[in-house]
């Protein structure tokens, strides 16, 4: 469980390395913008410190990210392939991280 864990915060940090560094065209292209990537960096942050410090998860922390991203706008895209990445990781993990089923 533990390396399992580590890779996806590894995946979580990658992904905010990603969303610090300016938007590129291609993001762009698929509907990023500054208000969507302060909000997902954020989001982030929020759960890589969750994740770290064995706070509470919450279902939305899986479920909700598809709706989020569609309601901020963004489809496809290098972004949105690593948040999918991530929260598949999350719900497979998620008996292991105290989510129940």
């Amino acid at each position: 469980m533990e390396t399992r864990k580590m890779q996806l915060i590894e995946e979580i940090d990658n992904l905010i390395e990603r969303l610090s560094d300016p938007l590129l065209p291609s993001d762009r292209q698929h509907g990023w913008d500054e208000k969507s990537q302060t909000v997902m960096l954020k989001y982030y942050e929020d759960l890589r410190s969750r994740l770290t410090s064995g706070g509470p998860l919450k279902p939305p922390d899986i479920y909700g990210l598809a709706r989020g991203l569609n309601d901020l706008g963004i489809w496809g895209g290098m972004l949105e392939n690593s948040a999918y990445r991530i929260a598949s990781e999350l719900r497979a993990q998620k008996s292991l991280l105290g989510l129940g089923s």
